[in-house]
């Protein structure tokens, strides 16, 4: 497990926490959905859900944003984002685990993702390693 990796994507999260915080909810979920914007670095980005498993706001996947994705599975059957929502209305922040395309790719890798609890939104960011 990469433990640079690990940090940078907690620190992504936690800046996205501080715009929230300072900018409101929907200047920022705005901000998270720009592909060109200031929460996306190569295969990195940010993305956000609410506590059903709503997709709120994500740079690549525009066309499912107000969909839930509670039922999302993925290549082994995990439904990953109804693990990751449940873990937040926990623990409120965590690691998770499961396959996923990264964005510029056509195949799948192992990604984990951090995600911490703010006010009703989940924010996530990942990484990827080789499978």
């Amino acid at each position: 497990m990469d433990v640079r990796e690990q940090i940078e994507v907690r620190r992504w999260v936690q800046r996205a926490i501080a715009l929230f915080q300072k900018a409101g909810r929907k200047k920022t979920l705005v901000w998270i959905g720009d592909r060109n914007g200031q929460f996306v670095e190569g295969k990195r980005y940010v993305f956000a859900l609410d506590l059903d498993g709503n997709l709120l706001a994500h740079p690549y996947l525009k066309d499912r944003v107000a969909q839930n994705l509670a039922e999302l599975r993925d290549s082994e059957g995990r439904a990953f984002i109804k693990l990751l929502v449940n873990m937040a209305k926990g623990r409120g922040h965590g690691y998770t685990y499961y396959n996923w395309t990264p964005p510029d790719s056509q195949e799948e890798q192992k990604k984990t993702t951090f995600f911490e609890r703010v006010d009703g939104v989940v924010f996530c960011s990942g990484f990827y390693s080789p499978k």
